[in-house]
């Protein structure tokens, strides 16, 4: 059995991402070892899912797509399970961030700044119309 470590996470607002980052890199030092997290990457975790069962995760990611207390979901995984996470949040409008069955190697530096941010937010407008 195969299992993967899942957990919430809620992202770090951009001015402390970047005071941790530049502490992260002063620990470093020129350590050849450390791998120190670009501020993009940073992250508090709300709730530690565990060790799930990688035949349960994309049923979860369904569920977690439909439920409207959800407000945002990044979802990893397949092609295919990315379209069906997409697919199932938009009944509830849901901002969603998948990987489309792509890797990606999250220290790369253009996941620095506010990439994870701006993929965290989004704005909803909604017009009522009034008057004659």
């Amino acid at each position: 059995m195969m299992e993967r470590r899942l957990f919430v996470g809620i992202p770090v607002p951009a001015a402390n991402g970047a005071r941790l980052a530049a502490y992260g890199r002063a620990c470093a030092g020129d350590s050849r070892t450390a791998r120190p997290m670009p501020a993009g990457n940073l992250h508090a975790t709300a709730c530690f899912i565990g060790a799930v069962d990688v035949d349960r995760i994309e049923p979860l990611a369904k569920t977690l797509a439909e439920h409207d207390g959800v407000d945002g979901l990044w979802f990893a995984g397949s092609a295919e399970a990315s379209a069906m996470v997409e697919k199932a949040s938009v009944t509830n409008l849901k901002q969603t961030w998948t990987t489309r069955g792509l890797g990606y190697d999250l220290a790369d530096r253009r996941f620095e700044g506010d990439y994870f941010l701006s993929k965290a937010t989004q704005v909803k407008n909604v017009w009522i119309p009034y008057g004659a």
